[in-house]
């Protein structure tokens, strides 16, 4: 068993993009332990009253947000059974947030199947994928990846910009778009909640050797807000991501930066992408990106 910390603002596990975890399918990861995101937001720390009212929910219960925790691809039974659950609140200049830590399973390192990529992430799955090189891109981004990796830790994904970019492994091409859409569900949340319109947002996760972060500068929140609501193109800037890529030898460190405009114009491609369904295989999501061919 392995403690890993997960965040008090995110959607239940149903709304989750991860694939579903049965027989023959399992994410991919750290190969013997798990680590799931970790998550600290602001929501307007300077404000007393926030702080009080974060002070008063650590001494309590587990209120609406512990109740939106979830833990990596666990399923809703597995998450309620959990009993071994501890509550801290970390506080900072800028503010508190709840963490919510919980016992998490160690997988198991016997992988099944073929590891295959597509837009959700990497995952191992029974069917044989179509190997074939991938590139989505549009307006300040770009992300390739392969359908078909030889193993976790091969090269075989980039994300980058016009004049920059930045080669990913399996691991961390599956991390980023992991870490992508916990920021997205993030949001989603705190717009369901009210708490988008209190003040700047600034959310950060890590997994594994990638750690990101986010920006939604107050002034841009009804552009934000319209796009969650709308799953539309917003006409102007929502949220920036930035990300740092650090190898576990220290020896291979990047930064990427996408700006807002490149986040939304990336999210409305994957959307777009992966309307009709949320395939398992490589071969089925073959009609989602055009394959770059020499």
């Amino acid at each position: 068993m392995q403690t890993a910390t997960s965040p008090s603002l995110l959607l239940p596990h149903a709304a989750s993009s991860v694939a579903s975890p049965w027989s023959a399918t399992r994410p991919i990861g750290a190969p013997a332990a798990q680590q799931w995101p970790v998550l600290k937001c602001n929501v307007g720390g300077r404000d007393r009253s926030v702080r009080a009212q974060a002070e008063k929910a650590a001494r309590g219960p587990i209120g609406e947000y512990g109740e939106r925790v979830m833990v990596g691809d666990a399923g809703e039974e597995e998450a309620a059974g959990d009993e071994e659950m501890a509550i801290k609140l970390e506080c900072d200049e800028s503010g508190c947030v709840l963490v919510v830590g919980r016992n998490v399973p160690t997988l198991d390192d016997d992988s099944q199947g073929y590891l295959q990529c597509n837009l959700t992430g990497c995952f191992y799955d029974s069917a044989v994928p179509v190997a074939e090189f991938r590139v989505l891109e549009g307006s300040g981004w770009r992300l390739g990846y392969e359908t078909a990796p030889a193993n976790e830790e091969a090269f075989c994904a980039m994300v980058g910009a016009g004049g920059w970019s930045v080669a990913l492994t399996a691991s961390e091409f599956n991390d980023f778009c992991k870490l992508v859409q916990m920021l997205r569900k993030g949001l989603i949340t705190m717009d369901q909640d009210g708490v988008l319109n209190r003040d700047d947002i600034v959310m950060q996760v890590e997994r594994g050797n990638l750690w990101m972060e986010c920006v939604v500068a107050r002034q841009t929140l009804p552009t934000l807000q319209r796009f969650l609501k709308m799953g539309g193109r917003p006409s102007g800037a929502a949220f920036a991501i930035r990300f740092i890529l650090s190898g576990t030898d220290s020896k291979r460190q990047a930064e990427g930066f996408w700006p807002a405009e490149a986040v939304m114009d990336m999210l409305a491609k994957m959307d777009e992408l992966s309307a009709p369904s949320q395939p398992t295989t490589g071969s089925s999501s073959s009609k989602r990106a055009e394959p770059v061919t020499a």
